[in-house]
C-alpha cells in the first residue's frame, strides 16, 4: 500500500518540484545579488524538499505502522470528534472529484496558460521607464544651489551622511531629493535613486 502511494505521487511531485525549482533558478540570472541568492536558495530547498518527501516521509510512515510512535500518539493525539470525521469525509470527496475530473481540469489549465501567453510576451517588450536609466539620471548634479546659515545638512552624493555646516552664507549644492521637494514634486522615487544596486558598493 505504501509503495503504491509513493509510485502514484512520485511523478506529480517530481514535475511540480522541478518546475517550481526552475522558476526560482531563473532568478539567478539577475545582476542583483539579493535576487540571485533568493533564486538559488529557493531552488535548492525545493529540490531538497522533494528528496525528503520521497526518502524520509516513507520511512516515518513505515515506523508509524509498526507502532514506533505509539507512545507519542497516546500522549499527543487529539480524540477524533464527529466534526473532524466530517471534515475528513469532505476532504476525501474533494480529492476524489479532482482525480475523477483531472483531464478536464488539466485541459482548462493549459487553455488558461495559452490565453495568457500573448500578454506575457508583451511584458518582454521594452517600454518607457522600464529600464534602469533613472540611475544614470540620478548621477547628474542638481542645478539649484541654496545658502544655509547654520545647522545640519546632508550633502549631495552622501545623502545618508549627516554633515555639520558652520554659520555663514556660503552656497551649498542642494541634493536632488530636497530640490524636488522645494519644487513641490514627489520625492519617493528620487530618494530611492540614491541607493546603489549592490549592497557593498
Amino acid at each position: 500500500r505504501l509503495g503504491w502511494t509513493i509510485a502514484q505521487s512520485a511523478r506529480p511531485l517530481l514535475i511540480a518540484d522541478v518546475t517550481t525549482a526552475f522558476s526560482l533558478f531563473i532568478n539567478c540570472l539577475s545582476p542583483i545579488r539579493a535576487i540571485f541568492q533568493f533564486g538559488l536558495c529557493g531552488g535548492v530547498l525545493i529540490l531538497t524538499n522533494f528528496s525528503l518527501v520521497l526518502v524520509y516521509m516513507p520511512a516515518l510512515l513505515v515506523l508509524g505502522e509498526r507502532g514506533a510512535f505509539r507512545r507519542a500518539r497516546l500522549c499527543f493525539a487529539a480524540p477524533e470528534t464527529e466534526t473532524h470525521q466530517r471534515k475528513m469525509r469532505v476532504l476525501h470527496h474533494v480529492h476524489a472529484q479532482l482525480f475523477k475530473w483531472r483531464a478536464p481540469i488539466l485541459l482548462a489549465f493549459f487553455c488558461l496558460v495559452g490565453a495568457l501567453l500573448p500578454r506575457a510576451f508583451k511584458l518582454t517588450t521594452a517600454t518607457t521607464g522600464s529600464d534602469l536609466g533613472f540611475y544614470a539620471e540620478a548621477s547628474q548634479p542638481p542645478p539649484e544651489h541654496i545658502a544655509w546659515r547654520a545647522g545640519l545638512w546632508r550633502a549631495y552624493g552622501q545623502l545618508w551622511t549627516t554633515t555639520n555646516l558652520p554659520s555663514g552664507d556660503a552656497p551649498v549644492p542642494l541634493p536632488a531629493v530636497h530640490a524636488a521637494a522645494l519644487r513641490g514634486e514627489p520625492i519617493y522615487h528620487i530618494a530611492m535613486r540614491e541607493w546603489p544596486l549592490w549592497p557593498n558598493e
